[in-house]
């Protein structure tokens, strides 16, 4: 094992010199952070700053079009076919569109879950003829999330913020070791947001997984998660613990012109 391998076994993700582009366009340029298992980190920024393809990057559905990608210890560049599908699933997704099938039973959307950890036959029988402990295991999970009671409704007789549960259950369902939420308070009232930080971080506490959040709530942001990275234009801004970001740190984060946005 390379000196490299060896220190990104010790942190959850790990980005050395990270670029992507989109043709023309650069998302992200030349970033490098690490992020130590069971951490909890608030990436914060300007929307089109790149906080989304860095949280792709973070669960492999991303590529770097240079520099280096580790997660977990493995290179996302090394790995394809069932090897890259086995990384992603160690790694729960909770997007801003929940991407919830609406006709569906809540208990099928989670059990969605695992399927890039089972074949082809063994997804359809558990989707179609769950068994009593894969409906007990999922019935924990949502009593943990606070939607126990839903487990036989149909998805979309849910409010937004129960789909999101069901989005936020589905991803635990896969038993990751880190948990990625992309805006997950961007569209809920200040009582919900606050109560959906809290339900994740109480989580990630309890499970001890790693815990990354995109949002734009400064003062959400500096609650909930020890350290925030600012990215603007597709670039560390600051990393620092929360309680050392400054007012003034946010306005020169957040203050618009053209050349701190890109199309991602």
């Amino acid at each position: 094992m390379n000196s490299a391998a060896a220190a990104a076994q010790e942190n959850a993700f790990e980005l050395g010199n990270a670029t992507v582009r989109f043709g023309d366009t650069v998302a992200l340029q030349r970033v490098s952070l690490a992020i130590a298992e069971g951490e909890r980190v608030g990436f914060v920024g300007p929307s089109g700053a790149g906080k989304t393809t860095l949280l792709r990057l973070l669960n492999a559905s991303q590529l770097p079009t240079e520099g280096t990608a580790w997660l977990g210890g493995v290179s996302g560049e090394s790995v394809r076919g069932d090897q890259l599908r086995a990384l992603r699933s160690s790694i729960g997704l909770v997007p801003q569109r929940y991407h919830l099938v609406p006709s569906l039973r809540v208990l099928h959307n989670v059990l969605m879950g695992k399927l890039g950890k089972q074949g082809f036959l063994a997804s359809m029988r558990s989707l179609l003829l769950p068994n009593q402990e894969e409906q007990e295991a999922v019935h924990a999970l949502l009593e943990e999330v606070g939607i126990g009671e839903k487990l036989f409704a149909k998805t979309d007789t849910l409010s937004g913020g129960q789909q999101q549960r069901v989005a936020i259950a589905r991803a635990l369902y896969q038993r990751p070791r880190a948990l990625l939420a992309d805006e997950p308070v961007a569209s809920v009232d200040p009582t919900r947001a606050e109560a959906t930080m809290s339900l994740l971080t109480r989580l990630s506490g309890e499970s001890k997984l790693t815990l990354c959040v995109s949002l734009h709530d400064r003062a959400l942001a500096k609650r909930h998660l020890p350290r925030l990275i600012g990215i603007r234009a597709g670039q560390v801004f600051k990393d620092a613990p929360s309680g050392a970001w400054s007012d003034a740190d946010f306005e020169a984060l957040y203050h618009l012109d053209s050349s701190a946005l890109v199309d991602a």
